[in-house]
């Protein structure tokens, strides 16, 4: 009796192991995605911030202003290694007002990351990350022509 039960148990592991491996892997791979949407996310938050901190601290009009600010976000994304062409929209009416009063800027960066190189089935080929930033403009700041 004891040698037909093991005969009945050969080949279980290796079909266990067939199994399991895809389970394993995906697994591995959404743990993956999930850093790489965290660590992009991340990125670029830090990419609207540097970019609100470029358009109110140097006094400058406000067209230059948003180009800064687009150059800023553009260098920080490449810099934390973040591969996406970004859209940055800024509200410079804060640049606008009179001498005294206070105001602020702010700047929305928009990325869309692709996450189509994981191979995961089921997944898009892309997802869109947002992130909104503002800083107060300098009571005594004025615009330069």
């Amino acid at each position: 009796m004891v040698i037909g039960q093991r005969r009945r148990d050969q080949g279980s592991a290796t079909l266990e192991a067939v199994i399991m491996t895809p389970v394993l892997l995906l697994c591995v791979a959404l743990i993956v995605l999930g850093g790489r949407v965290a660590l992009a996310k991340q990125a670029v938050n830090q990419a609207a911030y540097v970019a609100v901190r470029a358009a109110t601290v140097t006094p400058s009009s406000v067209q230059s202003a948003q180009g800064l600010a687009f150059a800023a976000a553009q260098a920080e994304l490449t810099s934390q290694g973040v591969t996406c062409h970004p859209v940055v929209a800024v509200d410079t009416t804060g640049l606008r007002r009179p001498v005294g009063q206070q105001a602020a800027v702010t700047a929305v960066v928009t990325c869309v990351v692709p996450i189509s190189d994981l191979l995961l089935p089921g997944l898009p080929g892309s997802i869109t990350l947002t992130a909104t930033a503002m800083s107060s403009v300098d009571v005594y700041q004025e615009e330069k022509p």
